[in-house]
């Protein structure tokens, strides 16, 4: 892990999408044309394939967009401030989906 200077950067949340799916917010820094996301932001999403190349801000582990690899790939929206990955799914956690469930109110659930 690289450590280096937080001043060369500019915290921004911005709204994430991994495969067309919403996933809420990202913590990521701006640091001249480049994003950098941080790796937590990364594993909530559901990437297991994570980058090896990781640099060390402020005590948090973030990745930059460049070095996602090429399993990966970032697109980031100035405009709208989202942030939309296209992610192999192969580098996904596995999603399961069970047998819906009858509530305790009388409607079905998905478990």
């Amino acid at each position: 892990m690289r450590a280096i200077a937080a001043e060369a950067t500019s915290p921004a949340l911005l709204e994430l999408t991994v495969n067309g799916v919403p996933k809420g917010s990202a913590r990521v820094l701006v640091r001249g044309d480049e994003i950098l996301i941080s790796l937590d932001t990364l594993k909530a999403a559901g990437i297991l394939d994570t980058p090896t190349k990781i640099e060390t801000i402020d005590g948090l582990a973030f990745v930059a967009s460049k070095n996602l690899g090429p399993k990966i790939k970032a697109a980031y929206d100035q405009d709208t401030l989202t942030l939309t990955l296209t992610v192999d799914p192969q580098a996904l956690a596995p999603t399961t989906i069970g047998p819906r469930q009858r509530c305790a109110n009388g409607s079905r659930e998905r478990r």
